[in-house]
């Protein structure tokens, strides 16, 4: 049995990764845990104890024979714990997820490498809802946004960047770039024994028009 979590800062490819995993067998939710969407119609967790009770029943619900993937963004469990109590330090935080993800468990760290990538994609983003950093075919640039604004998400990108290097201190597992994954995606293979033949497009599993092109780009370098 196989059971992965990825930890990730923004538009970093987890729900590609998520979805390779999920293609081979495993069992996988389609939202991120955390995330402010998922909230949005329940109170937060009122203590560490609920939190952790309410991600094993997250586990509970997708978890099959082989196992199963789930994903969060790293900056949103900060915003869980501020919201929801006084905020433990980061070895708290870190040991209320092994209650849950451990023993047996593979902690994923995603990111970019490439932050000014990083930062014009979570902008485009958040400022048109939609996912593929292009207007009208060409490709959005730092310069098509305010200052200020690349600024405010730059801050926040390193800081889930120092949210990943702190987890990984008490929780090691793969620290994996999203730069890895598009131009040579043999960790999929080697480390994690996925089968890439089995792997669908992003598209076949949620509404979303972004082509997950390494994906294929990969298939055909290996034909």
């Amino acid at each position: 049995m196989s059971k992965y979590l990825i930890l990730h800062a923004p538009r970093s490819g987890s729900h590609a990764l998520m979805y390779a995993l999920a293609d081979n067998g495993l069992g996988y939710v389609t939202y991120e845990l955390m995330h402010r969407f998922y909230f949005k119609n329940q109170q937060w967790p009122s203590s560490p104890n609920a939190m952790v009770s309410d991600l094993r029943r997250q586990v509970a619900m997708v978890e099959n024979e082989k196992g199963c993937v789930l994903k969060f963004q790293i900056s949103m469990y900060d915003i869980v714990c501020n919201a929801a109590w006084v905020a433990p330090d980061i070895e708290e935080r870190v040991r209320l997820l092994l209650e849950v993800f451990s023993p047996g468990w593979t902690f994923i760290y995603l990111h970019r490498r490439d932050i000014d990538s990083a930062v014009v994609s979570t902008a485009f983003s958040r400022v048109t809802d939609r996912w593929q950093a292009t207007d009208n075919g060409k490709p959005v640039t730092i310069d098509d946004y305010d200052e200020s604004l690349i600024a405010q998400y730059r801050s926040w990108y390193e800081g889930c960047l120092r949210d990943i290097d702190r987890f990984f201190k008490f929780a090691p597992g793969y620290r994996v770039a999203y730069e890895d994954l598009v131009y040579d995606p043999g960790f999929l293979e080697e480390a994690l024994g996925v089968d890439l033949s089995r792997i669908r497009n992003k598209t076949d599993h949620m509404p979303d028009p972004v082509k997950q092109q390494w994906v294929e780009r990969y298939k055909i370098s290996r034909a």
